[in-house]
């Protein structure tokens, strides 16, 4: 989900630029409810089809047709097509810039106009509140994260989950299915697993504050502009921070960040950058954002 997210600013930017021609977005299913307002469909069985067969060198899609292939890296061989594929990378050789950045600015060598106004144009479609501001009582918690070494302690989250509700917040865990085939047990707390991504859009509407790891829930909040914490640990903020207002935390120790995508972390220990962000230095950052909300204020 959080690559996706990254890659939705240059997928809008798209869509503008080839307005009113087809387009297609042969990715995963569970993003289409982000695409749809676009003006994106999904494949047909028989465009599908050929879409997959590009894989193996056979090209029958319609002419003229031109593919955009988003990916982090640039892979090391060509994909064996013709030269209707173009590719667009999402990790600038030296990561310097953000994803999202860096997705604009490969479309705009292809000649396709980078639009800047994502955030607004994001939250206008999709960041309608179910509730009042003053009702939004709950803070969702994601202690998940696609791999291992972005994972802060369970037990920290639990230390964080009890000053949350003393604070007046009630903490709901959200699990993820991996994170339930873990049998990961909230402790006592509220816990929910959203069946789908619309499931869990819903529910962040109606959340006051968000924290948790670097993932994907956590750059959804921040393109709904819902305020929260992300920790980081292997990989640098400054190429996968979540958006503005979710602020991202990471511990200073000099070996981080080791990573720019997770795929080869050098680090043979379990997640000591992450493991390094200490309680309070989170609290005291998920205070400072409660204090910028309308109805929290502490002294």
């Amino acid at each position: 989900m959080g690559d996706f997210l990254c890659a939705w600013p240059a997928i809008r930017s798209i869509a503008l630029h080839y307005a009113p021609q087809s387009i297609i977005h042969a990715g995963k299913s569970e993003h289409a409810e982000w695409l749809a307002p676009l003006g994106i469909a999904k494949p047909g069985m028989a465009l599908a089809d050929a879409v997959m067969r590009l894989h193996a060198g056979h090209n029958t899609l319609p002419t003229p047709t031109r593919i955009l292939r988003f990916g982090l890296e640039t892979p090391q061989t060509a994909m064996p097509v013709d030269h209707h594929t173009e590719f667009i990378p999402g990790i600038d050789p030296v990561g310097h810039i953000h994803v999202r950045e860096a997705y604009l600015r490969a479309i705009a060598d292809l000649g396709i106009a980078p639009r800047h106004d994502w955030a607004e144009a994001f939250r206008e479609l999709f960041a309608t509140n179910e509730c009042s501001p003053a009702e939004k009582l709950h803070a969702l918690v994601f202690p998940g994260a696609g791999h291992p070494a972005k994972r802060w302690s369970l037990v920290k989250f639990f230390e964080l989950g009890k000053r949350i509700k003393h604070f007046g917040l009630e903490p709901i865990f959200v699990l993820g299915p991996a994170e339930r085939e873990q049998g990961l047990d909230a402790a006592g707390f509220r816990s929910v697993t959203p069946s789908t991504p619309g499931e869990l859009h819903a529910l962040m509407r109606t959340a006051r504050v968000v924290i948790g790891n670097d993932c994907g829930p956590m750059h959804l909040a921040g393109m709904l502009g819902l305020p929260g914490v992300a920790l980081f640990g292997p990989v640098p903020r400054h190429t996968w921070a979540p958006a503005h207002p979710v602020r991202s935390l990471a511990a200073t120790i000099p070996c981080r960040p080791c990573t720019l995508t997770t795929r080869h972390i050098p680090c043979r220990h379990e997640a000591p950058c992450m493991q390094a962000l200490d309680v309070e230095n989170v609290w005291r950052e998920f205070l400072d954002v409660l204090n910028e909300t309308p109805k929290f204020r502490t002294p």
